[in-house]
């Protein structure tokens, strides 16, 4: 029987087709608000893989519309109830489930001292949702399986479709409705095989993207412990460089996202000076890429690379779950909603 992480993770391009149908009211009227009245900072409060997402948001809003962003400590806020300068601000908080007490506590308190507040939310009557000044439904239905698979695709989406209508960028918004074509494409089966065999007796593995592709990897990070049960370590290519590369050689194991962009070069070197230290490296890069071990299937705009290309690791994930003796649906000692203060 087909796993549940494995059909959730293939409806992702129906989830993302139901977005762009129905989600553009509530990003343009957020959007439209938060043109009138600029943030001056916004911050992002999630955990999990909706962290993941949330650091994609914050690159997405530096590196494309030039407004600072980045994660704020949530136990500064719940267990010190920190008296933080945030007036002027926006925080966007991303969850499933939005049940989380530290969430909601932490909207509370920020829209408390001045900031403004949004969550990208897949339940609308959650706590989460009711307590923000804004909200956008992420509109990935029920999820079975433990792990998130469509959620974090659909987070991923919205962030850039609020990014896209608050800078009114049409050709992100044009590279958007191409990503359901580009999230049906399936990986080849033997590129899932090679991965499968490369990555299954490994215990320890660097993963490694860069840029855009950063929170590719530290999601792919995630899925690899909860999933599959194996240290992974999600690292930017260069942070690599300053110190965790010394892990590196005869023996251990690498997992590179090589995604679009400025980032696609440097990661290509990377993987060769892996090579040359005598890491066995997986390689997921675009069809170009002749050394590639798994194709990642480009979007029309490299800053979206990451949502085909955790779509299609996915695949991977629930096979190397399999070939090592998991169940990726039920990972031990885990739940769906997870209760943090």
């Amino acid at each position: 029987m087909t796993p549940h992480i494995l059909l959730e993770a293939r409806s992702s391009a129906d989830v993302v087709r139901r977005q762009l149908r129905c989600a553009h009211d509530d990003h343009a009227a957020t959007a439209g608000h938060l043109r009138a009245q600029p943030p001056s900072h916004v911050h992002t409060l999630a955990r999990g893989s909706s962290g993941c997402a949330a650091a994609f948001l914050s690159y997405l809003l530096a590196a494309r519309h030039g407004v600072p962003a980045g994660a704020l400590q949530l136990s500064a806020l719940t267990l010190h109830d920190a008296p933080l300068q945030v007036r002027g601000s926006l925080a966007v908080a991303i969850s499933q489930s939005g049940q989380s007490p530290d969430l909601v506590t932490s909207m509370q308190r920020l829209s408390a001292r001045g900031a403004s507040t949004l969550a990208l939310v897949n339940q609308m009557e959650s706590p989460l949702a009711q307590a923000c000044l804004w909200r956008a439904d992420l509109r990935a239905g029920p999820e079975l399986s433990v792990a998130a698979t469509k959620s974090f695709v659909a987070s991923l989406v919205a962030s850039a479709l609020l990014v896209s209508h608050w800078r009114m960028d049409a050709a992100m918004l044009k590279a958007l409705d191409a990503l359901p074509h580009q999230l049906d494409t399936t990986v080849a089966d033997h590129e899932i095989d090679a991965t499968v065999r490369a990555l299954a007796p490994v215990e320890h593995l660097l993963v490694i993207g860069r840029g855009f592709g950063l929170p590719l990897a530290q999601e792919a990070a995630l899925k690899l412990k909860e999933a599959c049960g194996m240290h992974a370590q999600a690292l930017s290519g260069a942070e690599a460089m300053h110190g965790p590369v010394s892990l590196a050689g005869r023996g251990r194991t690498a997992l590179v996202f090589a995604t679009g962009g400025p980032e696609l070069p440097g990661l290509i070197a990377f993987a060769d000076h892996l090579r040359r230290l005598g890491t066995n490296v997986v390689l997921a890069a675009p069809p170009q890429i002749r050394e590639r071990t798994m194709t990642l299937t480009p979007a029309d705009m490299p800053e979206l690379d990451a949502v085909p290309a955790i779509r299609s690791f996915y695949e991977v994930v629930a096979a190397l779950a399999t070939a090592r003796g998991f169940d990726a649906d039920q990972p031990p000692h885990l739940r769906k909603v997870t209760l943090t203060l």
